[in-house]
């Protein structure tokens, strides 16, 4: 027996030792579940990968099942699952995937990698679950997707980039439950339902913004019975709702929003309730389907039990709210906004409290619901409301105290109305409240005291509210968005602040808030992504060695004080979308570092600094994504560098006010996408580049005081898109192209002064009709100027009533540029990603050259002045009833002033001076009451000068000087009944108090004339009477010409 049991022992302990052995030999680690193989494959990955305080970061160690993202099998030790969502990564998703041989769960979404989906991911065949949503890849699908047959979930939504140009790949995915290409483009794929319908295990497909274009109307076989979600919202359908529909009877959540679809909203409910026994959720936003304000025959049969959610906003009601809502007795969610119910909101919340008693939320957002707001309900019993959306109505009142009766109340949206005064103290009543919205009303006084400890989202926004940011801001623990811009903030910011550990937007910008901001104030700020502290009196004060705790993806920090040089902690920020460090006291040059952490920038703004040396040579391949670059008002030198060439996405470039030299990029038809350019006021030269010619949708372009040379390159003539084109201040020769005027039609702005053009303006220039600034000063133009300027509409209309299309809002980077761009990948608040920009422009008005912005789009001004234009000054401009500045100055103008030139009555700036204008000066010229400069100096005017109306304003005798034969108080000269003759004029009076001396001396001057006519006429009848022989010569006359 002892013989057996050594020998049971030898083999035990040889077990162990093989065990051993071929443990190592397979790669296990002594005490570890993870197999170095994949543990290696792991780290090679996260090679490819860029991070920062990211779980991917935390990846060291032998055990690699005990990273962040990653789970194993308890039994091999195989990697099955590599989750990480949301982990704030970029760079490339590398091949080394593969050598993860058992993953069957990959989720990387939420992330920044752009570039195109890997197809090595088709060769992963044990994956079920594969998310890439929003992490901003773009390119074609990859077809080899259709090689996971094990696939049950696949997730590609949220990739606006993304192009599908065949779906047969996915046919082969049999097991796929769960399907979301959302936001991906379909090109030209015919067929897309029937491919879709092969899938018979699908539950949930989500295909919202598709371009889909058409939905089939018949399927003759539905496979899809097991749908419970389906999305198909934003695709333009213009059909009626397809009757396969129907036929999804374990459907629960549905939504057709922004569609095109006929038919009516009461008859769609009708079917969907008789056949879709399961649906819960509906959404018809937008859906084209009629309200049918007259009430429908099937409206009172509506029996839809099952729904718990309707959306039915932005359809046209225009009726009070329809009586067959009030059937829909397990409604817990309604949004009737946009639309234009009429009634009391206060009673129509009370009957849907009354009938519907699940109700929970209701949003009215937009409803033209403005007069009710005050009137209070009889019996307030609307304590099932937790959610509640009045934004956007209108309002100009106080808040009403009722509204704070809603003690259940989580969400209460009161934004973009008209309430003024102050915020009421029973505020403080809703102790459940955890968002508050009342941005974008006239509200002021204190408010902090009324916030209650719950909340976590604040919107006080574009108010007057005031006072100090309270000190126990800590007490706020769940706090996750602040949002106090433009409004009258004042005093320090406190440093409890940094103890907001949820807070995730910050955003005091435009209020009058000081101090030192120091590492304190963002101690606990783990969750911070947007900081916003622009326009206050604050300096950041922190260590050069200072790691923030947060990755930023949006800083706003315009007009705080942060130079001298660029904050070394921006190094440890890897996610950045927005940079504006605009007017900051930054000086020195740009940093080698900075274009790497620029990679994912969208928007950056450092202009208005002290920022010298060149723009770094490299710095272009750093900006694949960048949208706006501005970088003005510096004292940049160096040339543009050619990187910039792949900086392909640039929309918005503005280097102007710098001191850069050389000439322009040749690779102006990379860029797409932009659409204003500005590089103004530096020392380039030689000639502007013809393939500028390929930016077809450029709307503004400034290249004004540079040094380039020659003429307008033809090529531009292709930007039919501009609207403003300033080319002044150069040194540019040739005759101005006529084909300005017949291509460059939408332009307003067109400013070509001070070049060496030569020749007549074309007339083809009138046929630009929103031209309302045109600038042609200081050429060497000759001929005489077009008659048909009196035709320019822009300047005929009353300027206010130009369309304000100058100050150019860029909307929410996201979707900007007709969704060319989706850019909003991080849940971010849209209103803190909203940018406008203000064009500024040069113009010669009353004497000076003054620079126009915000009131730019009001203004009209015509500059010819400095030419050698002759003729006469056309009539016609008198028709320019909305001109407020002509200039027509140092050219060779003959004949008169015109006599109508009281119908320019705008006008607030003349200058007519040193030409060769001859007559008198018109007495309609002083109702023109807006005239603040007038300069008629140096021409050959003559007779009196009008001293009445608008003129009496106006005491500077150098507007009258170098015209010798001018009379009246401004010259010194009294007027002589002589000089009334000649003019044909009347004299009238003079605010110098000689008017009387002078009236007197013209009436003796006519009494005279009269006098001494009457008397030679008598005396000649005398002579004739008395003298013989003049009768006869008189009599020898009249017969000599009567023959």
């Amino acid at each position: 027996m002892g013989t057996w049991k050594s020998c049971w022992f030898s083999i035990l302990i040889m077990l162990v030792f093989l065990t051993d052995e071929f443990s190592k030999s397979k790669g296990v680690l002594p005490n570890s579940s993870c197999l170095r193989r994949e543990r290696q494959a792991l780290i090679k990955f996260k090679k490819g990968l860029h991070y920062h305080l990211s779980g991917v970061s935390s990846w060291v160690g032998e055990d690699c099942c005990a990273w962040f993202g990653v789970g194993c099998d308890n039994t091999t030790g195989h990697v099955l699952k590599l989750n990480l969502h949301s982990s704030e990564l970029s760079g490339e998703v590398n091949p080394f995937l593969l050598d993860l041989k058992h993953l069957n769960y990959l989720d990387l979404s939420g992330n920044t990698f752009l570039g195109e989906i890997p197809s090595f991911l088709g060769s992963m065949k044990n994956l079920r679950y594969l998310n890439l949503s929003s992490s901003l890849f773009s390119g074609v699908v990859p077809r080899h997707l259709g090689n996971l047959s094990s696939l049950k979930q696949l997730d590609l939504g949220g990739n606006p980039n993304l192009i599908i140009d065949n779906l047969q790949w996915l046919s082969h995915l049999s097991s796929l439950q769960h399907l979301d290409l959302s936001t991906a483009m379909f090109q030209r794929v015919s067929g897309w339902l029937y491919i879709i319908n092969m899938l018979p295990s699908l539950s949930k497909l989500f295909l919202s913004d598709c371009h889909l274009g058409d939905i089939p109307i018949p399927l003759l076989h539905v496979n899809l019975t097991s749908l419970r979600v389906l999305d198909l919202s934003g695709n333009g359908f213009n059909s009626t709702v397809p009757r396969w529909l129907l036929n999804l009877t374990d459907l629960e959540q549905l939504d057709l929003s922004e569609n095109e679809f006929k038919g009516e909203i009461p008859s769609t409910l009708q079917e969907l309730s008789n056949f879709l026994p399961s649906l819960s959720e509906l959404f018809l936003s937008d859906s084209g389907l009629l309200a049918a304000n007259i009430p429908s025959p099937t409206a009172h049969h509506i029996n839809f039990t099952s729904l718990a959610v309707l959306d039915l906003s932005g359809n046209g009601f225009n009726s009070t709210i329809p009586r067959w809502l009030f059937n829909l007795t397990n409604l817990e969610q309604t949004d009737l906004s946009r639309n234009e119910f009429k009634g009391e909101i206060p009673s129509t919340l009370q009957e849907l409290s009354n009938s519907l008693p699940s109700l929970s939320e209701v949003f009215l957002s937009e409803c033209g619901l403005a007069a009710s707001i005050l009137i209070p309900p009889l019996h307030v019993n609307l304590t099932s409301l937790v959610v509640l959306d009045l934004s956007r109505n209108g309002f100009n009142s106080i808040i009403p105290a009722w509204l704070f009766d809603l003690t259940n109340l989580e969400q209460l949206d009161l934004s973009e109305n008209g309430f003024e005064g102050k915020v009421p103290s029973t505020l403080k009543d809703l102790c459940n409240l955890r968002k508050l919205d009342l941005s974008q009303n006239r509200l002021r006084g204190e408010i902090f005291e009324f916030l209650g400890p719950s909340l976590e989202y604040i919107y006080l926004s574009f108010n007057s509210f005031s006072g100090q940011i309270p000190a126990s801001l800590e007490l706020f623990s769940s706090l996750k968005s602040l949002d106090l811009y433009s409004n009258n903030f004042s005093g320090t910011v406190p440093k409890s602040l940094g103890q907001l550990s949820e807070l995730e937007i910050l955003d005091i910008s435009n209020n009058s808030l000081n101090g030192v901001l120091s590492e304190l104030h963002f101690t606990n700020l783990v969750k911070l992504k947007v900081l916003a502290i622009s326009s206050n009196s604050l300096k950041l004060n922190v260590s050069l060695e200072w790691s923030p705790p947060f990755q930023l993806q949006s800083i706003r920090m315009a007009s705080c004080k942060l130079g001298p040089g660029f904050p070394l902690w921006l190094q440890t920020q890897k996610i950045l979308f927005v940079l504006d460090m605009s007017n900051t006291n930054i000086s020195g040059t740009i940093p080698d570092w900075f274009p790497s952490i620029a990679d994912t920038i969208w928007y950056l703004d450092l202009s208005n600094n002290l920022i010298s040396g060149h723009i770094p040579s490299s710095m272009g391949y750093f900006l694949p994504e960048m949208l706006f670059l501005i970088l003005s008002d510096n004292r940049i030198t160096g040339s543009i560098p050619v990187s910039f060439c792949k900086a392909r996405k640039l929309m918005f470039l503005d280097l102007s006010n710098n001191q850069l030299s050389g000439q322009l990029l040749q690779c102006w038809e990379n860029f797409d996408y932009l659409f204003m350019l500005d590089l103004a006021s530096n020392n380039l030269s030689g000639q502007i580049s013809s393939s500028m010619g390929s930016l077809h949708g450029l709307v503004s372009l400034h290249l004004s005081k540079n040094n380039f040379c020659e003429e307008i390159p033809f090529a531009l003539n292709n930007l039919t898109k501009l609207i403003i084109l300033d080319l002044g201040e150069n040194e540019l020769s040739g005759r101005i192209p006529p084909w300005m005027g017949k291509n460059l039609t939408n332009l307003h702005i067109l400013r070509l002064g001070s070049n060496n053009f030569h020749g007549g303006i074309p007339p083809q220039l009138c046929q630009v009709e929103h031209l309302q600034i045109l600038d042609l000063a200081h050429n060497n133009l000759s001929g005489t100027i077009p008659r048909c300027f009196g035709n320019l509409t822009a300047m005929v209309l009353n300027p206010n009533t130009t369309k304000d299309i100058l100050n150019l809002d860029f909307g929410n980077l996201h979707v900007v540029m007709d969704g060319a761009f989706h850019w909003n990948q991080r849940n971010l608040d849209d209103r803190l990603l909203k940018f406008s920009y203000d064009e500024k422009i040069d113009v010669s008005t009353k004497g000076r050259q003054l620079e126009y912005t915000k009131t730019l789009s009001l203004l009209t001004s015509l500059d010819l002045s400095n030419n050698n234009l002759g003729g006469e000054i056309p009539e016609e401009l008198t028709n320019l009833h909305g001109l407020q500045s002509l200039n027509l100055s140092e050219n060779h103008l003959i004949g008169r002033i015109p006599k109508n030139i009281d119908r320019l009555t705008s006008l607030e700036s003349l200058d007519l001076s040193r030409n060769q204008l001859s007559g008198g000066i018109p007495p309609n010229v002083s109702a023109l009451h807006f005239l603040g400069r007038l300069n008629l100096s140096f021409n050959n005017l003559s007779g009196p000068i009008p001293l009445t109306g608008q003129l009496e304003t106006l005491d500077d005798s150098s507007i009258y000087m170098g015209n010798p034969d001018l009379c009246g108080a401004p010259t010194g000269r009294r007027c002589t009944g002589l000089d009334l003759v000649n003019n044909g004029t009347e004299l009238v009076g003079s605010p110098s108090g000689k008017g009387d001396d002078d009236e007197d001396e013209a009436l003796w001057f006519y009494i005279g004339l009269a006098a001494g006519f009457v008397v030679g006429f008598l005396g000649v009848c005398i002579n004739l009477l008395l003298n013989k022989s003049w009768r006869n010569a008189w009599f020898r006359f009249c017969v000599t010409v009567g023959k």
